[in-house]
C-alpha cells in the first residue's frame, strides 16, 4: 500500500467582503491509491474462498478532502470550522462490496461531509466544538496505532471503538481544556451518537453516549486515560432493557528518536 498526500492549494483573489481580515481557510485533502491483492470467504455466503487484484484506495488512510478554518473575533476568541468527506479515488473499493466501499458511495465517513462537520468557539478558556466528529477514544487509539488505523496492523483487530461503533459521533458537543504544561482534558456528550437526528418515538430510550478523557503530551512522551459510556447500546447483553457499553482505556507511548514504542 502507498499513501499519496496530495498537497492542495487554492490561488485566487478574494475581496475583504468575502473574507475578513484575520480569516484563515484551508483546502486540504489526501489521495491513497495502491495495487492490491484480496483473499477470503465468499461475501454474499460466507463460505468458500475468493480472490482478487486490483487498484483499491483506503489501503493506509481514506481517501478524503475537506475544509478547515477560523476567524478571528478579537479578544483571543477565535470561531473555527471544519467540514470532511470521504470519496473512492479508485472508483470502486474492490475489497468490501465492488460499489464504492458503502451503501452511500462514500467509502469512509457515510454520506458527504460526514467525516467531520463541526463549528466552534476557542479561546483561553479551551476548545468547544459541535457536531459529528471524531471520539477521543478513537483519537487515542490512532495514536498508539504505529500503523495510524491502516495497512497489515489494522487497529481493527484490538479496537474498542469498533465495538462500540463510535469511531465518530453524531449529536455530539465536546469541551477541550487548555493545554496545561502538557495535560488535556476533554468531556464529550452525544446526543444520539449513531443517528443524524434524536428518535423522538423512542423517547428515553434513544442510544446516548458520555466520555472523559486526560492526556499528556510533552516531548517523547504521550498518554491517554478514556472513559466511554454508551446507554442503551445496540451490542450490549439485553440492550432491549437498556443495558449500557461501558470501556476504560489506557493508552501511552515513547519516541525514542529512532524508535517509538506504544500501548495500548
Amino acid at each position: 500500500m502507498k499513501k499519496s498526500l496530495i498537497a492542495l492549494a487554492v490561488v485566487g483573489a478574494f475581496t475583504s467582503s468575502a473574507f475578513a481580515e484575520g480569516s484563515n481557510v484551508q483546502l486540504y485533502g489526501i489521495i491513497d491509491l495502491g495495487v492490491t491483492h484480496f483473499t477470503g470467504l465468499r461475501p454474499s455466503s460466507g463460505t468458500g474462498t475468493v480472490s482478487s487484484t486490483g487498484l483499491d484506495s483506503g489501503g493506509q488512510s481514506s481517501s478524503r478532502i475537506g475544509l478547515k478554518g477560523s476567524e478571528d473575533l478579537g479578544g483571543g476568541l477565535k470561531a473555527i470550522f471544519q467540514a470532511e468527506t470521504g470519496f473512492c479515488a479508485a472508483g470502486t473499493n474492490q475489497n468490501t462490496d465492488g460499489k464504492g466501499g458503502n451503501s452511500s458511495g462514500y467509502c469512509s465517513g457515510g454520506g458527504f461531509m460526514q467525516r467531520t462537520s463541526i463549528v466552534g468557539l476557542t479561546g483561553g478558556f479551551g476548545t468547544v466544538v459541535a457536531g459529528r466528529m471524531n471520539t477521543p477514544l478513537w483519537n487515542a487509539e490512532l495514536a498508539a496505532d504505529p500503523f495510524g488505523g491502516g495497512l497489515t496492523g489494522n487497529i481493527d483487530n484490538i479496537s474498542n471503538v469498533r465495538f462500540a461503533k463510535v469511531q465518530r459521533a453524531n449529536q455530539t458537543v465536546a469541551y477541550v481544556s487548555p493545554d496545561l504544561m502538557g495535560f488535556t482534558g476533554t468531556a464529550v456528550y452525544s446526543f444520539a451518537p449513531t443517528s443524524a437526528t434524536v428518535n423522538l418515538a423512542q423517547g428515553g430510550s434513544t442510544t446516548r453516549a458520555w466520555e472523559l478523557n486526560g492526556g499528556y503530551n510533552n516531548g517523547p512522551v504521550f498518554a491517554s486515560l478514556d472513559y466511554l459510556r454508551v446507554t442503551n447500546f445496540n451490542g450490549a447483553p439485553n440492550s432491549s432493557t437498556g443495558d449500557a457499553a461501558k470501556h476504560w482505556q489506557v493508552t501511552g507511548g515513547y519516541d525514542f528518536g529512532i524508535a517509538k514504542v506504544t500501548g495500548l
